[in-house]
Parts: C-alpha cells; sequence; structure tokens
C-alpha cells in the first residue's frame, strides 16, 4: 500500500481521536471547586484529623458528597471557627459545615434549615453520680456545640461556681482528668470517642434542653438552593442516614 494512501486512511481516525481527547480535557476542566469550610479544631467524630494531619469526619464526607452530588470538586478547607464568617466574606470558604441555629453568624448568612440532630451531655470523672452542675467548674470546648448551647446563658453561667473554655479538645478532657473542672459539656458523639481514646474512665448524663440543630451556610442564594434541595434528596434516598450512622453510631440525619 502506498504511504500516502495509508496516511489519508489514518487521518479521520486520528482526528476523532484528538477530538475525544479536547472533549475529555474541556470536561475536566469545566469541573469548578466547591471549597468547604471545616472547623480545624477537632471536634470528633464531626471533625478531625487523621495521622497524616488531613481533616476527616462526618464533616469531610458529607462536604465530599455535596459537591460530588452538584458536579464540583470537593476542596475541604480547614478554618479557625471563630473566622469563619470572614472565611465566606472572603471566598475563604463557599460552602460552611458545622454551623449551629443558635450561633449568630448564622443571620449575615444564607443557611440551609436544619439537616442534622445533636445532644449535648455532661462529662465527669467516673463515679461521679449528682451531676449537678449548679456551683461547679464547668468546661466547655470554644467554638463548640456546647459553647454557643450554654456560652451566652447568662443565667446559666451565673449558677455555675466557674465557667471554663479551653481552644482544643485535648486540653478540654485534661483539664477534667487533672481535676481543673469537675465537668465538661460536649455533644454525646464526642464524649463517646474521647472515651475509647483515654485510660481515664468518665461517666455521662444527658442534659436539660432542646436537641442541637445543624445547618450549612453559604454566600451564593443560588448556591444554597442548591444544597437545600441536595440534602432533601439525600434524606429521600438514605444517604445521610447511612452518613450519620457510620459517624456517629445511630441516625442524627433531620430531614
Amino acid at each position: 500500500m502506498p504511504m500516502k494512501t495509508k496516511w489519508l486512511r489514518l487521518t479521520p481516525l486520528l482526528a476523532l481521536l484528538a477530538l475525544l481527547a479536547l472533549l475529555l480535557l474541556l470536561c475536566a476542566c469545566g469541573k469548578g471547586e466547591l471549597r468547604i469550610g471545616v472547623a480545624v479544631e477537632s471536634a470528633a467524630p464531626f471533625i478531625g484529623q487523621n495521622d497524616r494531619r488531613e481533616s476527616e469526619g462526618f464533616a469531610v464526607d458529607l462536604g465530599n458528597e455535596l459537591a460530588e452530588r452538584l458536579g464540583e470538586k470537593a476542596v475541604i478547607v480547614p478554618i479557625a471557627w471563630s473566622e469563619r464568617a470572614a472565611a465566606l466574606e472572603d471566598g475563604t470558604a463557599d460552602l460552611l459545615i458545622g454551623m449551629l441555629t443558635e450561633e449568630t453568624e448564622q443571620k449575615d448568612a444564607v443557611c440551609t434549615a436544619p439537616y442534622l440532630t445533636g445532644k449535648i451531655v455532661a462529662v465527669a470523672k467516673e463515679g461521679e453520680k449528682s451531676f449537678k452542675l449548679s456551683g461547679a467548674r464547668v468546661a466547655v470546648q470554644m467554638e463548640s456545640p456546647a459553647y454557643y448551647r450554654y456560652g451566652f446563658d447568662e443565667a446559666f453561667r451565673a449558677s455555675l461556681g466557674e465557667w471554663l473554655s479551653y481552644a482544643g479538645e485535648s486540653d478540654l478532657f485534661a483539664a477534667l482528668d487533672a481535676g481543673e473542672c469537675d465537668f465538661v459539656l460536649c455533644d454525646v458523639a464526642q464524649a463517646a470517642v474521647v472515651s475509647t481514646q483515654t485510660e481515664t474512665g468518665y461517666a455521662v448524663a444527658e442534659t436539660k434542653g432542646d436537641p442541637l440543630q445543624y445547618i450549612l451556610a453559604g454566600k451564593e442564594e443560588d448556591l444554597m438552593q442548591k444544597v437545600e434541595k441536595q440534602l432533601d434528596k439525600m434524606a429521600a434516598d438514605e444517604t445521610g442516614k447511612l452518613l450519620s450512622s457510620r459517624w456517629f453510631g445511630e441516625n442524627r440525619w433531620n430531614r
């Protein structure tokens, strides 16, 4: 076969392959990023870090799931939770996972309806039976659900012997172990995780009050409407239930 004839036959095939490669490249380039802000402070199992100091937990799995459903690439952005409002404003994050209805910052953001519930418990050293918080030294983790549930309740704080707050989870429970406080207030799932990571025994009791209500927050109305729809779909196909059960040991999906 003459070389010229062979080349002419190959040309359409090469052109087709080049077109397919171009289409694949365009599809890859067309997939945007969804920057998902999560707390840099550990509060397992909602959010924590693995051995490689990478964020993991319910918030990360939820963020990845939402991004995939929206056709975006998830980019997990750990942020100091006290800077979450600024992170939305300056574009560091498009979506915040971990907000509560109690947080005042949610008033300046576009928020979803509640999608997840939580429970605050009081944790004491093993053997504690009274769980009388009045007059006691009570500690919470800064920027945690317990911090927002009780930290701005002036009557509650006035009833305590001392109100203490710690920057991190490890410092919080180290204070309890060292006798620097009598009780720690935290999410029941966090208490369960910490109990498995220490040789110190703990006693746990539920606190009074309504369940915590978690919401998602963002800046763009269009994005948050899409997120709202996906949360409902995750309830319908039970993906939310599966994620909740995996990390919390029970279904806390609230849709």
